[in-house]
């Protein structure tokens, strides 16, 4: 809301950049899951190494470079600003949400942090999602279908949060890259579609706003 005029499309692209990146660097082999035997929850998939991606030194950085290209492009800071604030939103919410796999900077490894609702309460994890999303709605003052849409996606997602529902299946490292990759290529143009259309920015590439 600080930055009414902030055009949309790169804000979603700016809250996923760092998982975009997790899932490039997952395919290449820099970066790599480890799931157990049995896959029942999220808390049996385990972000072992990803110091690129997710690491709190490189979070930090794209934050700058977005906000730098959205100074450059629409010559403004609020939405520099929101730009920035979009990519560190998404590490913020990891610090909260993950098991303690988010390292300061590539090559501290030595001490990650992460509360750990992923591992040790999946269930409370899922209805923190959810609350955000329907808070951030809240906030934004989104239309009933994009509400429609943050509830349908959590809902589909709620056997991922729960042991105990759908019995016993087993998953590899990229198997569950390629899922979070068709994921943000699903979730994202959807956000986008059925944002109403006052929501998605007022500015034009090279525009200065008023």
């Amino acid at each position: 809301k600080a930055a009414p005029k902030a055009p949309l499309v790169p804000l979603l692209i700016s809250v996923q950049t760092m998982e975009i990146l997790w899932v490039g660097f997952h395919f290449a082999g820099i970066e790599w899951t480890e799931v157990d035997e049995v896959v029942t929850s999220v808390a049996n998939v385990h972000l072992a190494h990803m110091p690129w991606s997710h690491s709190i030194l490189t979070t930090a950085l794209v934050a700058l470079a977005f906000g730098a290209i959205g100074l450059r492009i629409w010559k403004s800071w609020p939405i520099a600003g929101a730009l920035a604030a979009g990519v560190v939103s998404h590490i913020a919410l990891d610090l909260l949400l993950h098991a303690p796999d988010i390292q300061i900077a590539p090559g501290m490894s030595e001490v990650k942090y992460g509360l750990g609702f992923y591992g040790s309460a999946p269930a409370v994890a899922w209805l923190l999602e959810l609350a955000y999303g329907l808070i951030i709605w809240r906030i934004v003052g989104g239309g009933k279908s994009l509400l429609v849409l943050i509830v349908l996606f959590n809902a589909a997602a709620f056997t991922s949060y729960m042991p105990f529902i759908g019995g016993e299946s087993s998953e590899t490292p990229m198997e569950f890259a390629r899922f979070v990759a068709i994921q943000i290529a699903v979730t994202l143009p959807l956000v986008y579609l059925l944002t109403p259309k006052w929501m998605r920015g007022q500015t034009t590439f090279g525009a200065s706003p008023a």
